[in-house]
């Protein structure tokens, strides 16, 4: 536990030094394992903080908190799928610039990137949980019956807005972490430049979001001139 405690805090503090110190590991599983410890400690910390919260609210609902549980093992289950996905995709982006190195030195650097998100999810977490007991919501009313006037509360509750700005701040350096991670793992492993990784990961990121949008439009056109026909 101290020297996994120990890799966190290199990779999370000093990642050059990091990646530097794990450049000969060859080892899937180990990479895979290192990040899905990290989820389930994630994991745990939801379903504990979820837990205390509810009860300090007084709506501990067992439904409710079987549903959280439920969600943090797909979150686990995902932990052994997404880092290949992910390292697969931007890797589309590392071979049209030129990285000759192998799907493995993508894998890496994304794996790990994906355990500094984790640890911000921790963070998220703890640091919401905690505002959420200072500042806690008001009574909403049921989705089910009218979810125009449960947004519309919601969006009126100055401590939920604070909460959603809170989250997304730590989302936003999340992303700036991770990306930076990203970069100097995949610059040192794939032999490019640190420009040339980040277009590689950008790149490929803009061509989803591109196909993505002219999917739904297409979508959203099709849709009126079948219900004419």
């Amino acid at each position: 536990m101290v020297s996994y405690l120990s890799h966190l805090k290199k990779l999370y503090f000093h990642p050059s030094k990091f990646f530097a110190s794990v450049e000969k590991d060859k080892d899937y599983s180990k990479i895979m394992f290192f990040y899905v410890k990290m989820i389930i400690i994630s994991s745990i910390i939801t379903i504990l903080s979820s837990a205390i919260i509810l009860t300090i609210r007084k709506s501990f609902i067992l439904k409710e908190f079987i549903s959280i549980i439920f969600d943090s093992a797909v979150s686990i289950g995902l932990a052994f799928l997404v880092p290949f996905v992910m390292a697969g995709i931007i890797h589309l982006g590392v071979l049209i610039f030129r990285g000759k190195q192998g799907y493995y030195n993508t894998y890496k650097p994304i794996a790990y990137s994906l355990v500094v998100v984790a640890i911000y999810s921790i963070i998220s977490t703890i640091v919401t949980s905690i505002l959420s007991v200072i500042y806690p919501a008001n009574q909403l009313p049921s989705m089910t019956a009218d979810p125009s006037i449960y947004f519309q509360t919601l969006l009126q509750d100055k401590n939920f807005i604070l909460l959603l700005a809170v989250a997304f701040t730590i989302l936003v350096i999340s992303f700036v972490h991770s990306l930076i991670v990203q970069i100097i793992g995949i610059s040192k492993f794939q032999k490019i430049s640190k420009l040339k990784a980040f277009l590689s990961i950008i790149l490929i990121s803009v061509i989803l979001i591109m196909l993505v949008i002219l999917v739904m439009t297409l979508i959203i056109r099709y849709i009126p001139s079948a219900a004419i026909a």
